[in-house]
């Protein structure tokens, strides 16, 4: 089970990598040393026997922000370092979902996923605070996404 949630953000990170998505569906910051990852993807992608392991909702209308933080250290990078997230999704109703997010570890990484609930075309505008665990100050992410029922 493990390994399959690593294949699925794994899966993720190298498509947002090679350019496969646009950049609504993922994208990266990079500042201080460090390479933020983030992306939201539809809960239906997680597997039910992930999902069940790792106490993960599956529903049409719920997505995942999936946030993974890399520290740069000269040419090449570290896998997930840990990590304090906090944030917001705000559809244009200006209506608020408090991001929850759930750490999921493996070995030497982690990954942070936080459900939203959406409609369908519902567009939500997303505001976090990442603080790398080493890190002397916070990061600030700002992004916007359509989010479809699947």
């Amino acid at each position: 089970m493990v390994q399959a949630i690593k294949l699925l953000v794994g899966g993720l990170l190298l498509s947002m990598a090679a350019g496969f998505t646009s950049a609504q569906d993922g994208i990266s910051i990079e500042q201080d040393g460090y390479r933020i990852f983030y992306s939201v993807f539809n809960s239906t992608m997680i597997t039910p026997k992930v999902a069940q392991a790792y106490a993960l909702e599956r529903d049409n209308d719920l997505a995942y922000v999936n946030v993974v933080i890399t520290q740069l250290e000269g040419n090449s990078q570290s896998l997930g370092v840990p990590a304090k997230i906090a944030g917001d999704a705000k559809n244009l109703m200006q209506q608020v979902q408090k991001l929850k997010f759930q750490s999921i570890q493996e070995q030497n990484t982690v990954y942070y996923l936080a459900p939203v609930s959406h409609g369908n075309e519902e567009v939500y505008h997303f505001e976090m605070t990442v603080r790398p665990e080493t890190a002397q100050r916070s990061i600030d992410i700002e992004f916007t996404k359509k989010l479809y029922v699947e």
